[in-house]
């Protein structure tokens, strides 16, 4: 594993048109060593959408300053049952030697803070359409409550809502006739070796995710929702808290 030395956050909306296209350029450049099937133009729409309220834009950068992945967050306001709600959506790609570090999971429940302390009382979710079991297995690890959970059965009012999200996201339902999954496009590159040790995983959240999303590495997304109230982010930054204690502690035993 090597190590995110460096951090750079970026707002997309103060870059002037020739910043903002060579820094896609870059960024696309990286995604490609990723992800197959998602076009520049998509890309740069997905990072930088026009219809949300604010984009922020993470990049890991290695030692040398060498640019080794991004992770997108976008705020939108949405009418979901009748209702305002804010919903975040994440983009994430990390080269494979620099992940496992927490650094996209630290980037989004620090802003999901700060929001929280703006806007005590508004209701607010993080919404994904996750296209490889490692990001269901991300949130199993660092989210107390999160939808659909291989622990317990998902409300029948919860699954209307990801519904809504998801229609008004403009994404399409899979062929399979599943409404939980979406035909997202984005396609994790991974061996032979990879995709073996993904299916014969003990992990219950990587089954479950398999069980329900096998054509995963067809581009398909199962859509994913974690309420951001208070009890859930506090619970949540204890269990990341706990997983950069362990994380240090193995490090430290392996340099030894």
């Amino acid at each position: 594993m090597q190590k995110v030395s460096f951090l750079e956050t970026i707002d997309p909306a103060t870059l002037s048109q020739e910043g903002l296209a060579d820094f896609f350029r870059k960024l696309y450049g990286i995604h490609c060593q990723i992800f197959s099937g998602v076009s520049r133009a998509l890309f740069e729409q997905k990072m930088f959408p026009l219809n949300a309220q604010w984009t922020k834009i993470r990049i890991f950068k290695n030692s040398k300053g060498e640019d080794v992945g991004y992770s997108a967050l976008h705020a939108y306001e949405k009418v979901i049952n009748s209702e305002n709600i804010v919903i975040f959506r994440v983009e994430t790609g990390i080269l494979r030697d620099y992940r496992r570090q927490g650094n996209a999971s630290s980037f989004f429940l620090t802003e999901a803070i700060k929001y929280k302390a703006v806007h005590p009382f508004k209701k607010s979710y993080l919404f994904c359409t996750l296209v490889h079991p490692s990001s269901y297995h991300l949130i199993s690890t660092f989210f107390f409550r999160f939808y659909p959970n291989f622990r317990y059965a998902t409300p029948s009012n919860v699954l209307d809502s990801m519904d809504q999200m998801a229609d008004a996201f403009h994404e399409v339902r899979s062929s399979n006739g599943d409404p939980s999954l979406r035909e997202v496009g984005w396609v994790t590159r991974q061996t032979v070796k990879e995709k073996s040790e993904w299916a014969g995983s003990n992990d219950p959240d990587t089954c479950f995710f398999l069980e329900k999303n096998p054509d995963y590495h067809k581009g398909i997304g199962l859509m994913t929702l974690v309420p951001l109230d208070m009890r859930n982010i506090f619970m949540t930054t204890l269990l990341f808290l706990c997983y950069l204690g362990k994380n240090l502690i193995y490090r430290r035993v392996e340099n030894k």
